[in-house]
């Protein structure tokens, strides 16, 4: 098998090289023994001051601080600062920080009393401590969720189904996740 995969590979660049030089250049692209595709025209652009912010900041590793660097820009320190402090401030542990910046870097830019204080008031008011909010929001997508549009319908949803809001904070103690599901 292997070998009519390969004769097949070379018969395909002999014949591409002889008809265009343009075509050879996208056999390249794809890897031989599967079938997907890598873009070369348009390689992610990593930021270098991104980078070394999320390294001596975030805790991060210098390859999950590039890979992150590919969702998320910024050119000074003044926002992201104030996301990390935010966080800080509402009693999240550096671990949680930690690992909800890994899983959505763009919180960094996100501006943190328009976008992250709504959230935490929402739960908040209806029971949650600041330990379980922290959790809640670390180890789901709640924080880049819309709370108009997905979290406090997904709530109402949850309260309406169990019979009451006190059951429904306590299935999203377990599952935090039934805030951020469509």
């Amino acid at each position: 098998m292997i070998k009519f995969i390969f004769t097949n590979a070379l018969r395909h660049v002999s014949s591409a090289a002889k008809s265009s030089p343009a075509h050879n250049i996208h056999f390249l692209q794809i890897h031989p023994f599967s079938s997907s595709i890598k873009s070369l025209q348009n390689p992610k652009i990593q930021h270098p001051f991104t980078v070394t912010y999320l390294i001596k900041s975030c805790g991060f590793s210098a390859e999950v601080a590039i890979s992150a660097s590919k969702h998320v820009n910024f050119e000074s320190p003044k926002r992201p600062d104030s996301v990390l402090a935010f966080f800080k401030n509402n009693e999240f542990t550096k671990t949680q920080i930690s690992n909800l910046i890994k899983k959505y870097p763009q919180l960094l830019i996100f501006d943190p009393n328009k976008t992250l204080l709504p959230k935490i008031e929402f739960l908040k008011s209806k029971g949650v401590s600041a330990k379980d909010v922290a959790r809640i929001m670390s180890t789901s997508a709640f924080a880049v969720r819309s709370l108009e549009n997905l979290i406090i319908p997904s709530f109402n949803f949850c309260s309406n189904l169990l019979g009451s809001e006190e059951e429904a904070i306590a299935a999203i103690k377990r599952c935090a996740m039934l805030l951020s599901l469509d």
